[in-house]
């Protein structure tokens, strides 16, 4: 028994697969903050490291001794204060004063990519703060023209959802990059890019900065709340679209692999709190 729930179809699948495939891959694990493999997340009951390793055990991975025997590497962007201080999605300089003083981004964003140098297979379980991803992070990240390297993201939610989420993509991803040519890679590779972005959609730009901004700038207008979006639900979905797609233009303008393309964007459960959407990649034009 571990922390999480709604992550567990993720945690399962990657299970199978690994049975199924005989991989047991070896993961490396990295944190921004000193304190944080001993933190105790929001919501959860024992400390980040120790659910770190419960949920790469439940996978089908291992925890690496080191960066340099393994191509497998997950970055953690932990939190630096406990669960009473705990940041979820409110102003950075609002957050526990340990935010500024036990989290080194620029440090954890230059060992990001060192390991990218390397050839590294990287991913990044954003933990700092619940129910979406840390904005400070990802914009030094997309300053410095890290998002589109990556291999796997997840930051929504609980650290639990986020944790097995991220592990399960990167240890599926990794196997398919090790197919030769070929068709099944093509297939393994773009599905992994499709849902790697569509996790930084989701748990990022929307959770992040999409619903907090429609909580302060929209919802009084429609004379709404966070889960009283019924009776203005076309124009919220309307709204909501229309700012994703503006932060998609900023946070993912150039996509290595096509064009990003979303439809269908929708509240599932007629409230703020989940979206929904499609979303393809549009080939380049060769």
């Amino acid at each position: 028994m571990y922390p999480g729930a709604d992550e567990i179809g993720c945690t399962m699948l990657a299970n199978i697969f690994c049975r199924c495939k005989g991989y047991k891959p070896e993961i490396y694990v990295r944190y921004s903050s000193t304190q944080g493999p001993l933190i105790k997340p929001k919501y959860e009951d024992r400390s980040l490291n120790e659910s770190v390793k419960a949920h790469l055990t439940a996978a089908g991975a291992v925890m690496a001794d080191n960066s340099a025997e393994t191509e497998l590497i997950l970055m953690i962007n932990s939190p630096a204060a406990d669960q009473g201080q705990m940041a979820e999605q409110i102003p950075y300089a609002q957050r526990h004063r340990s935010y500024f003083s036990e989290i080194h981004y620029r440090e954890f964003a230059e060992a990001m990519q060192a390991y990218l140098r390397k050839g590294k297979r990287v991913a990044l379980g954003d933990v700092a703060v619940c129910n979406g991803g840390d904005a400070v992070l990802m914009e030094l990240l997309k300053q410095q023209g890290l998002l589109a390297s990556l291999t796997a993201y997840a930051g929504w939610n609980t650290s639990g959802n986020t944790l097995g989420t991220v592990i399960a993509h990167l240890i599926i991803a990794s196997y398919g990059m090790k197919l030769g040519d070929g068709a099944e890679r093509s297939a393994v590779l773009r599905a992994s890019r499709t849902f790697y972005y569509g996790r930084l959609i989701e748990d990022f730009i929307y959770q992040s900065i999409v619903r907090q901004d429609m909580l302060v700038h929209d919802l009084p207008r429609l004379n709404a709340g966070y889960f009283n979006i019924g009776h203005c639900l076309e124009e919220a979905q309307r709204i909501a679209a229309a700012k994703i797609s503006r932060c998609m233009e900023y946070y993912l303008p150039d996509a290595e692999e096509g064009r990003l393309v979303l439809s269908n964007i929708h509240f599932p459960w007629v409230r703020m709190f989940e979206i929904g959407f499609d979303l393809t990649i549009e080939p380049k034009a060769t």
